[in-house]
């Protein structure tokens, strides 16, 4: 041994891929309306044989980009 410490390890969550409904609960909405994402071209999906992932990353950027996306809020607007 050198005697040297391993480094940590990282998750990089540019390229964490996450499940559909992973993605639903991350927005708050459900796993359909991700797959309508996905249909409308709005979020890239992966495809490994007959299982779909989508970025963690490409979520964070639809919730950000996409007003009015997201959780519904209830209540009257300030």
């Amino acid at each position: 041994m050198s005697g040297r410490a391993a480094a940590p390890l990282t998750v990089d969550v540019a390229r964490r891929l996450i499940t559909l409904d992973a993605a639903g609960a991350l927005l708050g909405v459900s796993g359909k309306t991700i797959r309508r994402r996905i249909a409308d071209g709005s979020l890239p999906c992966y495809r490994r044989g007959r299982y779909m992932r989508v970025l963690e990353a490409d979520v964070l950027t639809l919730l950000e980009y996409q007003p009015g996306f997201g959780p519904r809020r209830r209540g009257r607007a300030a």
